[in-house]
């Protein structure tokens, strides 16, 4: 049985720029462990949804993060893939050490 994973974009106020401007993180959580990874990408903290994990509004920006948010994902879903059809183990460790570095899930932006 393959493990479950969960992917999340989250907002993190604590460390919010000098510019006032919420960083995006990707979360993952493999079996109840989880490890952050920062995106690279920032928004108006009023325009951040947490729930939805996704930036509000119809404007340019906000497709444009929302396309590159859905893009990180895409990545880390057929890494998953990669290393499942391999007959690895997923763990959070495969993925924190291996898949985000050699893939490039995270490109700076």
């Amino acid at each position: 049985m393959e493990p479950k994973m969960i992917i999340n974009f989250i907002g993190k106020k604590s460390r919010t720029t000098r510019h006032h401007l919420l960083p995006i993180y990707l979360r993952i959580t493999i079996e109840k462990r989880r490890f952050e990874v920062a995106t690279h990408r920032h928004v108006e903290p009023y325009l951040w949804s947490a729930s939805g994990g996704k930036v509000k509004g119809k404007s340019e920006s906000a497709f444009e993060t929302n396309m590159a948010l859905d893009e990180i994902k895409k990545k880390v879903y057929d890494y998953k893939e990669l290393i499942l059809s391999q007959n690895r183990e997923l763990t959070v460790n495969a993925l924190r050490k291996n898949g985000l570095a050699k893939i490039k899930i995270i490109e700076h932006c």
